[in-house]
């Protein structure tokens, strides 16, 4: 069997970061920051993400993402629906397999470029653009077996402070800030046509030394993901999946006074994939928030990927 065109692929770090608004506590409560946070730092990953590929197979992906947030949240009730936050983003990622005694690991980067921009009564906060942080990491596959359909993969990861990021703006791309995670996912099947993916994600968060307009110093908790995916694969070319994802944790303190902004963040994912031929895969993404306890809910987002095997 050919494993190019077949569901047996693997993008589990590199899969997607929503672009969100950084830097707004100068101007606006804190809460409003956690928009900031599980989804931009956690890795999302897609339906079988953590299927390993062949020693020696390079993985290309580039994808365009839009998203929108219209409605501020504190402690779960909403405080102003007329708070819209645009962005609008390009990832590029790129992996190669290689064989470590025995196991089988994907060395690669993540990198995401684009603008986020303000709108209704934040227009006065204007707009940033740019890259963010930088991302490398290595999955490993501790369990790789194809035969059965079951795999088990552990992704260490590093975010460097590359990103575009001044402390005056009202939004930043980059969070100016090191941070260090780990995800790990588990793929089986189940009946059927039917696979689940159970993935778990941890972020520890570095210190921002230059926060807002005085330069203070500025830390956040560490932040927790939990991915569940069903995925129905039609044939080995084709397939859809409904996800869920959750993100909890992160809360902040602003030279050292805790701004009781933690997160607790419910979202959902529509996905359909298809091989166009053995090396080239395109995939749809829709989804959205299903509940915020504070920050900006995502109205909507839209994910277009196009993969390369090679």
């Amino acid at each position: 069997m050919n494993n190019r065109y077949s569901t047996r692929r693997s993008d589990a770090f590199f899969s997607t970061r929503r672009i969100a608004p950084r830097g707004l506590a100068k101007r606006l409560p804190a809460a409003l920051l956690a928009c900031t946070c599980g989804s931009a730092d956690a890795i999302d990953t897609y339906p079988g993400g953590y299927i390993a590929l062949p020693a020696g197979t390079d993985v290309l992906a580039v994808y365009w993402q839009h998203a929108e947030r219209k409605e501020r949240y504190a402690n779960g009730r909403v405080v102003k629906r007329d708070f819209t936050v645009k962005s609008d983003a390009t990832t590029l990622t790129y992996g190669h397999f290689i064989d470590i005694g025995g196991f089988t690991a994907a060395p690669g980067f993540m990198l995401t470029c684009g603008n986020s921009r303000a709108a209704g009564t934040l227009a006065m906060l204007g707009r940033a653009a740019g890259c963010t942080d930088l991302i490398v990491g290595m999955p490993t596959w501790v369990v790789n077996d194809p035969a059965n359909g079951r795999y088990l993969g552990v992704s260490p990861y590093l975010v460097a402070p590359t990103g575009a990021y001044e402390r005056n703006a009202a939004l930043n791309m980059g969070a100016n800030r090191w941070k260090v995670g780990v995800n790990v996912g588990y793929v089986t099947p189940l009946v059927g046509n039917f696979h689940l993916d159970v993935v778990g994600d941890m972020v520890v968060n570095g210190k921002n030394t230059d926060y807002g307009p005085y330069g203070v110093s500025e830390e956040e908790a560490p932040v927790y993901n939990l991915q569940l995916h069903l995925r129905y694969q039609f044939n080995p070319a084709t397939r859809v999946a409904l996800s869920y994802l959750h993100d909890w944790g992160w809360e902040s303190t602003i030279a050292g006074v805790r701004q009781f902004d933690h997160l607790n963040r419910g979202r959902y994912r529509v996905s359909a994939a298809q091989f166009i031929d053995r090396q080239n895969m395109l995939e749809v993404n829709f989804g959205g928030d299903t509940a915020v306890n504070n920050g900006f809910k995502v109205d909507s987002y839209t994910n277009l990927r196009y993969i390369h095997f090679f």
